[in-house]
């Protein structure tokens, strides 16, 4: 889904990309930047309830052409408040001058997004086991002083911790914005 995301972006410079040009002292004059912008994002089901747990999370990447990440230095505020604006034309010659580029920085971007989703999922899969296993050890606690508490729920909620760890564990990188930024001064 990706790579087709890719390529309809860098295929068609009208309505889909936004190129920008803007001051920037961390690399020299002319340089492209690309600022994107991922979701992780489970297959969310209500019955698990797995946004609870990992919510769509937005995953910003500035790299430039050697796959430095400028995110740091360059928050999407900074940008939008000091970038200025490329009209169509350029912008359209940009994209087609430098597509093998873009082709490249992407895949930069994507890597290095890649590297901060484990630590994201983590985060996901310990709180949804936590919480799952204190409601198992209830049940189980309960279930071995009351004969009310069916073996049945029990099994309900190790099943549906399976379950819910499987989904995050799917989780997925998506591509869902991305900005070219020509350097200028």
């Amino acid at each position: 889904m990706t790579l087709g995301a890719m390529d309809r972006v860098l295929r068609s410079a009208r309505g889909n990309t936004a190129v920008t040009a803007m001051k920037y002292a961390g690399v020299k004059p002319g340089t492209l930047l690309l600022e994107c912008l991922y979701l992780l994002d489970t297959a969310a089901t209500e019955e698990l309830q797995s946004g609870r747990f990992l919510p769509p999370t937005s995953i910003r990447i500035v790299v430039d052409e050697r796959g430095k990440n400028h995110a740091t230095e360059l928050g999407h505020e900074r940008i939008n408040r000091t970038r200025a604006p490329v009209d169509s034309e350029t912008a359209a010659q940009v994209v087609r001058a430098k597509a093998q580029t873009i082709r490249g920085m992407l895949g930069l971007a994507e890597q290095r997004a890649n590297e901060h989703a484990p630590d994201i999922l983590h985060t996901a899969l310990t709180q949804a086991t936590a919480m799952l296993d204190k409601e198992i050890a209830r049940l189980k606690a309960l279930h071995s002083v009351n004969p009310n508490v069916r073996a049945e729920e029990i099994h309900f909620f190790e099943t549906r911790r399976r379950h819910l760890t499987n989904t995050i564990e799917a989780a997925k990188l998506r591509l869902d914005a991305l900005r070219v930024i020509v350097v200028t001064q």
